[in-house]
Parts: structure tokens; sequence; C-alpha cells
């Protein structure tokens, strides 16, 4: 048995069975929309509920060797300018003529 179904039978047993298929976060949605509610309460249910429903966010650092710079490099472009560069200095060596 999960956590989630513990906590649903819990609710259960102390309701004496008056709530059925007891959902926290949808009750924490509940209370994070309710006037009656205190605000600070209500923010803390709203940002409770956001970690359910949003996956975090973190930063990522991406850096080079020993924390260097990054470095991109693409064999593909290399490759090519390999091939085409030449050919275009031979093309105006040949305008040139």
């Amino acid at each position: 048995m999960d956590l989630a179904e513990k906590v649903r039978q819990a609710v259960q047993k102390a309701t004496r069975g008056k709530v059925k298929d007891y959902d926290p976060v949808e009750q924490m949605a509940i209370c994070a929309v309710s006037k009656s509610v205190p605000l600070g309460l209500r923010i803390t249910c709203h940002k409770e509920v956001a970690e359910y429903i949003y996956a975090k966010k973190r930063s990522h650092v991406v850096t080079g060797e020993d924390g260097g710079p990054l470095e991109v490099r693409m064999r593909l472009v290399d490759r090519l300018l390999q091939v085409i560069e030449p050919k275009q200095i031979e093309a105006k060596a040949e305008e040139k003529k």
C-alpha cells in the first residue's frame, strides 16, 4: 500500500467514512483558491500544489575543459570547409588572371 492510500484510509477513519475519495492535492488546491483561508496559507497551498503539477527547474552550468569556455566543433562543417575553401581560393585565383 502506497503512502497516498494510507493517507486516504486515515482520513476515512478519522471522519468515520464521511469523506470518500480523499485527494490531498485536490484539497490543497481548493484551499489555495478559497477566500475564507488566510492569504499566507493560500500562498503555501499554491506552492505545495505547484510541486505536484510542474517539474522543478534547475539551472545547469556547462563549461569546457578545466571549467573554461565551451568549445563547440561541428565535424561536418569542418569537413565541408576543407573541401569548399580550397575551391574558393582556386576560383578567386582564376578570376585574377
